[in-house]
């Protein structure tokens, strides 16, 4: 019942349409400027983007510092 109340405090943000645009545009930028990011990382910045929503991480190699 915990995690149940826990999770249900956070929004599930879909990745859509317009993810998947800055999806294309963020991985093709990075990958030119030779800072590829890993899949999953690319997935979450996108959908951060383009919902306009921060990303917060205590690693200075994350994908907040990154983007």
């Amino acid at each position: 019942m915990f995690v149940t109340q826990l999770l249900a405090r956070f929004p599930v943000v879909p990745f859509d349409a317009a993810a998947a645009q800055v999806h294309a545009s963020l991985r093709l930028s990075l990958e030119q400027a030779g800072a590829p990011l890993g899949h999953n990382d690319l997935l979450i910045a996108s959908t951060a983007l383009a919902h306009g929503l921060a990303i917060a991480a205590r690693d200075r190699d994350s994908i907040a510092s990154r983007i």
